[in-house]
């Protein structure tokens, strides 16, 4: 039973590791998870087209994005943006208890309103970092109060309990937002690796350029074997994959702008249609065309 039990984990580990440009399913999700129910320690980097809400309660992770990292503790909230490319390492095996709240990108405008929008909680003080917050006792007391109580009404399907699945998410953003104001976040110490951030930085500024390992380890001054065992001690993932994902996450941005494919293609950084049409299709499960498609339908269609 136990071999049958590490052979599922291993299965939904390289399942996960497959999925890194991920399309949320509802609209709202909201989860707790212990260490226990935890298949891996490591969570390696992807992105999603919503926001994202981690609320740790015990132990002890390192977050990270592509522009930095920080380390999570009891009370910390990482508020993340759609499309930022994450990832976490646990830090205390056996002592990890979050909540972790999904929020559709189309969600979040209609919770906001002329006078208060909820956008600028998901960004930090650089291009890409979440926004953070840290919380007292009593404070996140309440905030597990109302996750549980949102949790409880996405189960429901008593009447109104949609609505009020809106308004409970509402209430915590609100409640985030007034515990401090954004501009006061305060400036955290950086858990990732020099090295990493440098390898990040050179990708960012050459995505549509052709990026040779060579070129990238003279400008980052690490030997290119040294320099992608440190990348992907980070990332789970080598250089050179990473580089598509960032690309394929590029011509998505296009598409929702309402761009051609033939310019998602080649502004994105791909010299070539078809292995763009390929390449999209693993990443996504959709060719370019579906994906620009049924996002015009959240955008424009019925509310």
């Amino acid at each position: 039973m136990k071999d049958f039990r590490e052979e599922e984990k291993t299965r939904e580990v390289q399942k996960e590791q497959g999925r890194r440009l991920m399309a949320l399913d509802a609209g709202i999700s909201c989860s707790y998870k212990t260490a226990a129910q935890s298949i891996h320690t490591f969570r390696s980097f992807h992105s999603h087209d919503g926001y994202e809400l981690l609320l740790l309660l015990d132990g002890e992770i390192h977050f990270y994005w592509d522009g930095g990292g920080r380390k999570l503790t009891h009370g910390d909230l990482a508020c993340v943006a759609p499309y930022v490319f994450h990832g976490a390492v646990l830090k205390t095996p056996g002592c990890y208890n979050r909540i972790c709240i999904n929020i559709k990108e189309s969600l979040l405008p209609e919770l906001s309103s002329s006078q208060t929008s909820l956008i600028p909680l998901f960004s930090g003080r650089t291009q890409g970092e979440p926004g953070w917050q840290c919380f007292s006792e009593e404070e996140l007391r309440e905030l597990v109060l109302l996750s549980g109580q949102l949790e409880e009404a996405l189960k429901g399907e008593r009447w109104g309990d949609d609505l009020l699945s809106k308004a409970l998410l509402t209430q915590m953003l609100l409640y985030t937002g007034r515990h401090r104001g954004i501009a006061d976040a305060p400036v955290w110490p950086s858990v990732l690796p020099d090295i990493v951030l440098r390898t990040f930085d050179y990708i960012n500024s050459h995505l549509t350029e052709e990026i040779s390992l060579d070129a990238l380890a003279a400008d980052v001054c690490h030997d290119p074997a040294y320099m992608g065992r440190c990348f992907k001690k980070i990332t789970g993932t080598t250089i050179l994959q990473y580089i598509i994902l960032k690309r394929v996450n590029l011509a998505q941005q296009y598409l929702r702008e309402g761009r051609s494919l033939n310019d998602a293609c080649y502004l994105s950084g791909f010299q070539n249609y078809s292995h763009f049409c390929r390449t999209f299709r693993s990443h996504t499960g959709v060719s370019p065309r579906q994906y620009q498609t049924e996002w015009k339908k959240l955008s424009f269609g019925p509310r």
